[in-house]
Formats: structure tokens, sequence, C-alpha cells
């Protein structure tokens, strides 16, 4: 009796062992489809493994692999689609960090002021190119107003900083930047720029002209393409009596009209 009863036993321990074997199996077996899925690039997949056992927790980290995997690639995505955006662009566009240390330059960066991307990459902007005033003397990055952006959570509009090229001249430049929020707090900074060099030494020249067309003994009128007045110089308002807030949105025939004043 005490042999079939051993037998017995023996035999009821090789069946659980068979189911329990059978068992882990369909739940390991679970994950491996995942994977083969996963593996033929097929996304947002995980493995539905429940209970406490060592398949529970195995099908746990396999998940947490793949959510980590994702996240990745959703993260490489953005970076790419950013940069075919970005690269289209004329204007300079520069990431920061709270630090002010450079993340991502678009290549219009790369263009304006000589360095190629991965001499920027976590560098401080302002030590890189914005680290001098126009006359050479030291620009503290307090001064900065960048450094208000990174730490008050501002806009910046300028027309008024120069920024350095790798070869140690500058250039005057157009710029907007704007803080980066994350959870509330400042996190970086944004900021796209223009060379204005051409614009200025225009304006600079508009100025030369118009100071020497207010100089001369000479009457001037401007007139658009239809005939009204749009400027005239003093020489004008002295022959005759008309100001140039007078004269202005008016047609030359003033002149001949007998209205103004003789002199």
């Amino acid at each position: 009796g005490g042999i079939v009863y051993a037998l017995v036993v023996i035999a009821l321990i090789a069946f659980l062992a068979e189911l329990a074997g059978r068992y882990l199996t369909r739940r390991l077996y679970v994950i491996q489809r995942v994977a083969a899925a996963v593996q033929a690039g097929e996304s947002g997949l995980r493995a539905n493994v429940f209970g406490s056992d060592e398949a529970a927790q195995l099908a746990g980290q396999f998940n947490s692999m793949l959510d980590t995997i994702e996240q990745g690639v959703l993260v490489r995505e953005s970076e790419q689609r950013l940069r075919e955006i970005t690269a289209t662009l004329l204007d300079g566009l520069c990431v920061v960090d709270r630090q002010g240390k450079i993340t991502f330059v678009n290549p219009a960066v790369t263009t304006l002021l000589g360095w190629q991307e991965e001499e920027m990459l976590g560098k401080s902007a302002h030590a890189l190119f914005h680290h001098s005033y126009v006359d050479g003397a030291p620009y503290p990055f307090g001064e900065c107003p960048m450094y208000d952006v990174l730490h008050l959570n501002r806009t910046l509009r300028s027309e008024e900083e120069f920024f350095w090229r790798r070869d140690r001249t500058c250039f005057p430049v157009s710029m907007i930047a704007s803080s980066i929020l994350r959870d509330g707090e400042v996190a970086g900074a944004v900021m796209s720029f223009r060379d204005i060099s051409q614009q200025r030494q225009a304006r600079q020249i508009l100025l030369l002209q118009e100071t020497a067309m207010r100089a001369t003994a000479n009457v001037i009128v401007i007139t658009n393409v239809d005939g009204t007045i749009q400027w005239v110089n003093p020489a004008f308002t002295t022959s005759t009596g008309y100001t140039l807030e007078e004269a202005i949105g008016r047609n030359p025939r003033i002149l001949r009209s007998g209205l103004q004043d003789e002199s």
C-alpha cells in the first residue's frame, strides 16, 4: 500500500509540474508574440501578462523597455521634423537650455556665424557669439537682454545687438527670443535672428541724403507716381511759404495756384 501511495504522489507531482510548465510557456509566448510584432515594425503593443510570477515580472520589464524605445523614437522623429522645417529658414534659429548652452541650431546659424553645428552644441551662446560690445569691450552676461529671457520668462525683440562670427568680425542683428516653459518654470529659450547690415547701411545712406537735401538752397520736392507730394526740403518752405506738413499729400500745382505767399 505504501508503494502505491508513493507512486500516486510522484505521478501527481509530475502532472502538476507539466501543467505549471505549460502555464508558464503560454505566458512567455505572449511576450514572444509581442516581441516578434514589434520587430516587424508594429508599435503601441504591450505584453498583457498579469500576476506576480516570474512571467509577469518579465512582461513588466519588457513593457517598460518598449515605453523607453517608443519615447526615444518619438523624440528622434520630432527632432528630425524640426530639422527639416528649420533647414528652409533664412533666419538663424538657436535653442538654449536654462544655463544658456546651445542644444539646437539650424543651418542658417552656421552660415551666419561660421561655426559647424558640432562646434556649437553644448557651448554657451553668449560666450560664443555675444561676448563683446560692438567696440570690442566685454559684454557681461548679466547685462545681456537674454539673461532676463532665461530667468524671468520674457520675450525679447531688438535690433540693437551685435553677434560675433568665428572670424572675430561682428554684425548687427534683428532678433526675437522667447522663454521655453516646462511645468511653469523657464527651461530654456528659443532665439531667431538675421543679419541687418544691409538695412542699416541703406538707412544711413538715406539719412545722409536727407541731410544733404535739407541743407541745400535749391527747392526739392519728392512726389509719388501720382504726383502727390511726399516730402519737401526747408528751401521749399522758404520759397513758397508752405510748411512740410501743409505740402504733404497735395499736388505741386499749388505752386501755380496763386495761393502761396508772395515773396
